[in-house]
């Protein structure tokens, strides 16, 4: 359809503002795309700078002890792949003791575990059942996420100091 000014009374093929507009649009697209890099590389400073202080909190000394105990009270569980302090069972360890769980806490667990193997609709138990519901892997035993993950763990670390108190 042709474009007609009508100022001078030209016929043009296309809209004569139309090329000026796709130039103002693909400078407008370009600065917006340089911000949002921006705003991602300081996103990531800032993550990685949290994570830093994050990780700074977290004893390594802690995390050893745990896992330590941990292998030593569940010697038929396969070796952990990852046993770094950024492994993903180190940090639901941290998440735990974050949610103000002591270290002795997690200690008692673990042993409370060892009492209470399975996980049965939600809730710890003492009887066998199948393998899928035996959950005595570090990161089942110090979850932070479901239902009745505090619950459980209480249940876990004041077994687990009953089991500990009579070993010591």
């Amino acid at each position: 359809m042709p474009f007609v000014d009508t100022d001078t009374g030209e016929l043009f093929t296309g809209c004569p503002h139309c090329e000026q507009t796709r130039a103002e649009c693909d400078m407008l697209a370009s600065a917006t795309e340089r911000d949002l890099r921006t705003w991602k590389i300081r996103a990531t400073k800032a993550e990685n700078k949290l994570e830093a202080q994050t990780a700074s909190r977290h004893s390594k000394a802690d995390w050893n002890a745990v896992l330590s105990e941990w292998m030593a009270v569940f010697p038929d569980v396969p070796k952990p792949r990852s046993a770094s302090i950024k492994s993903a069972r180190a940090q639901e360890v941290f998440t735990r003791l974050d949610h103000g769980a002591l270290v002795d806490d997690v200690l008692n667990a673990i042993h409370g575990a060892k009492q209470r193997p399975y996980l049965r609709y939600g809730r710890r138990c003492e009887t066998s059942g199948p393998a899928t519901e035996r959950a005595v892997d570090l990161a089942d035993i110090v979850k932070t996420s479901g239902a009745h993950s505090d619950s459980n763990f209480d249940l876990l670390a004041s077994e687990g100091a009953k089991l500990r108190g009579a070993a010591f």
